[in-house]
């Protein structure tokens, strides 16, 4: 396995390609959107996020997987956080959920 920076800088980029994908199809995105695409398409970076920081809160440290996702959407050049609103994800394991829209269109 790569050292630890390397790794977050490819999850980063993978998170990015994912943003990209998602803003060709909505102008608005959910933290819980994010986090499931990129579950599902590329499952090692998710695994790499849940090994190093828990996910949901439920180990015990201050960041986890998710929250990991949400710092870098709200440090990205390419969404801009809308606010904080109910989760109509039941399967996100908060009630509230952090919704960002896309700065530039990709057409």
């Amino acid at each position: 396995m790569k050292n630890n920076q390397n790794t977050i800088n490819e999850v980063e980029e993978h998170i990015t390609t994912v943003l990209v994908m998602l803003s060709l199809v909505c102008s608005v995105v959910s933290s819980y959107q994010v986090y499931a695409e990129l579950k599902k398409r590329f499952p090692d970076s998710w695994g790499y996020l849940v090994r190093r920081y828990g996910l949901a809160g439920k180990h015990g440290r201050h960041y986890t997987a998710i929250s990991r996702i949400n710092h870098f959407l709200s440090k990205s050049t390419l969404t801009e956080k809308l606010g904080l609103f109910d989760s109509p994800y039941p399967q996100s394991g908060s009630k509230l959920i952090a919704y960002h829209s896309f700065k530039v269109k990709v057409s």
